[in-house]
């Protein structure tokens, strides 16, 4: 088995098709079919279904792209490497949160640089638990995440802990302070991928008498940016990282509503393999960021 072969296998389960790959790839339908038949021989068991209208995985198929996927981005990985360093250069995978990356993570990155010019980096933007799957598999260096996480081959260093804030646009007609009760009265705008969003309903719920707590949702937005306009234009209060709407603040486009009883922090980890499995630069990498983020937030 070679990766030229798991790409083939993985362009013919994505167009469905040994002829399509094959005249793609500018070899005979025959080689190609011949060099899948290999593959299947190798791992003993059958991974394509055959029919006149093409090919369907079976569900050993499915386990096999999956890790293919993985293997295909591990080796581009370990190219990018290797090519980085040849030229005197290293290069770091990160993943992020869209919120980090977007707001926390540019500022780091420019201090960091400045301490190792001859490191690139490379930012990738997932889910918390997207991240932790990707820094488990060695496909980012280390990952940036939001929450508790629980994994037996990760280590984690505390970043920063980041004030989640109730906020409405300045002309929004609510009291500066108002209970959990009274929150449920006004439309809430979503950050779709805040990894705090269920958090926060439970730390209401504690602070209501309203049972079941349900907020009244108005949109759920995928862009934090879109989810400050939005509030700022008045339609309906969000709740946000702190590092995310210092200017607003400051310039009082935004402002902060207080819910009785309710102060919540997020916690914000740096991830990475156990020491042991870590590559010897990353750690001294990853100390230097918490360094710097820490004096940033």
């Amino acid at each position: 088995m070679n990766i030229e072969l798991l790409k083939y296998f993985k362009d013919i389960a994505d167009a469905k098709s040994i002829s399509k790959v094959a005249a793609n790839s500018h070899i005979s339908q025959s080689a190609l079919s011949q060099m899948i038949q290999k593959l299947e021989d190798n791992i003993g068991y059958e991974i394509f279904l055959r029919s006149n209208k093409g090919v369907e995985l079976t569900e050993s198929g499915k386990i096999l792209y999956d890790y293919t996927v993985k293997i295909i981005k591990i080796y581009h990985k370990m190219i990018d490497e290797m090519s980085s360093i040849s030229k005197g250069q290293y290069k770091i995978t990160i993943n992020s949160t869209w919120a980090i990356t977007d707001y926390s993570l540019p500022a780091v990155l420019i201090e960091m640089k400045k301490r190792y010019p001859l490191i690139n980096y490379e930012i990738h933007s997932f889910r918390s638990e997207d991240i932790i799957k990707n820094v488990e598999n060695g496909l980012a260096d280390f990952g940036i995440i939001c929450g508790d996480f629980d994994s037996k081959i990760l280590d984690f260093y505390h970043l920063i802990n980041d004030k989640i804030l109730f906020v409405a646009g300045r002309h929004f007609n609510v009291p500066e302070k108002i209970t959990a009760d009274e929150l449920l009265k006004y439309k809430i705008i979503y950050f779709k991928t805040g990894c705090y969003n269920d958090d926060i309903t439970k730390a209401l719920a504690k602070h209501a008498t309203t049972k079941p707590y349900n907020l009244n949702p108005l949109l759920n937005l995928d862009s934090i940016t879109a989810v400050k306009s939005s509030t700022m234009e008045g339609y309906g209060i969000s709740f946000l990282p702190k590092s995310t709407i210092k200017k607003e603040l400051e310039y009082g486009s935004l402002k902060i509503v207080h819910i009785e009883g309710v102060d919540f922090d997020l916690r914000v980890d740096i991830i990475c393999l156990n020491d042991f499995k870590l590559k010897y630069y990353i750690k001294k990498i990853i100390e230097d960021f918490v360094k710097i983020g820490t004096k940033l937030a």
